[in-house]
């Protein structure tokens, strides 16, 4: 549904604050965040537990907390904030921080405008994404 329109406002928001800019590293982290999901990329915990799965190309639902893209060495991860306090999070070695979230919802705030479409909004294309878990829209 936002793949592109996501994955594009993410690798701008990237290009911006790496030091030097490298359009390379930052497609290649908004292509992760964009394709990959459904406990393939984020934090699932011990057991399997859907609320912390992400759809592909979406942030994390607003009732689980904000998204954020963590770019460290050669890895990028999409974990919830909450899950920020794991080692990698206090590595020398992280380069970007992006909250994927505030991306989001200006992304969808956009279209909303855009369109006139009441649908864009996003916590109504999040409930929409994510069915299983209770939606505030």
């Amino acid at each position: 549904m936002t793949y592109g329109i996501v994955q594009m406002a993410v690798a701008n928001e990237i290009v911006n604050r790496l030091k030097p800019r490298d359009s390379k590293v930052a497609f290649d982290a908004a292509m992760r965040f964009a394709y990959i999901g459904n406990a393939a990329s984020g934090y699932v915990g011990d057991a399997r537990d859907y609320r912390d799965e992400r759809v592909p190309g979406m942030p994390f639902h607003y009732s689980r907390g904000r998204t954020i893209l963590v770019m460290h060495e050669a890895r990028t991860d999409v974990v919830l904030e909450s899950e920020l306090e794991s080692p990698f999070a206090n590595s020398e070695a992280i380069a970007v921080l992006i909250d994927v979230s505030a991306i989001f919802d200006r992304v969808c705030a956009r279209l909303m405008r855009m369109t006139s479409d009441k649908g864009w909004h996003p916590n109504a294309v999040m409930d929409a994404a994510y069915p299983e878990l209770p939606g505030k829209f």
